[in-house]
């Protein structure tokens, strides 16, 4: 596993792709591709939080691409499934408030922040036998301004 995309962001630009198909064989092509990301579009697209959904998150994790998802609004529980999934960040429209912005990054956060061994993760991250999967491991890893 290289660099997480928080990493190479903070190393300079990062490249990536929107994709639009709902289908996972365009991720997967996307993600050989050589691209830091892909972006998929909750807000713009018939995009349901559903096992369909899950399982584009899930191709691209498998071809070790990052996933940047625009949701459709600010909900705390579906920012978080999404980031459960193995999302790698979110982006949330229309964010006119600080308080509305603090609201979206505790949403992005898993608890404790200190590492537990019980600890909300993707069947991926489960599996990755690799790294640590602790909260602070998730935390340090998904992409927000704090």
């Amino acid at each position: 596993m290289g660099l997480t995309l928080k990493e190479k962001m903070k190393k300079g630009p990062v490249f990536g792709m929107a994709c639009f198909t709902g289908t996972t064989c365009v991720i997967e092509n996307i993600a050989q591709s050589g691209l830091d990301f892909i972006y998929l579009d909750l807000e713009h697209t018939n995009y349901q939080l559903d096992e369909a959904f899950e399982k584009q998150i899930m191709a691209a994790k498998l071809h070790d691409i990052a996933i940047l998802v625009r949701m459709a609004d600010d909900d705390e529980v579906a920012i978080r499934k999404v980031l459960e999934w193995g999302a790698d960040g979110v982006v949330i429209p229309h964010c006119k408030t600080a308080e509305m912005a603090r609201r979206c990054v505790e949403a992005a956060k898993f608890y404790p922040l200190e590492d537990a061994a019980a600890n909300p993760m993707s069947a991926q991250r489960a599996l990755d036998t690799t790294t640590s999967t602790g909260t602070s491991t998730l935390n340090s890893r998904t992409v927000t301004p704090w």
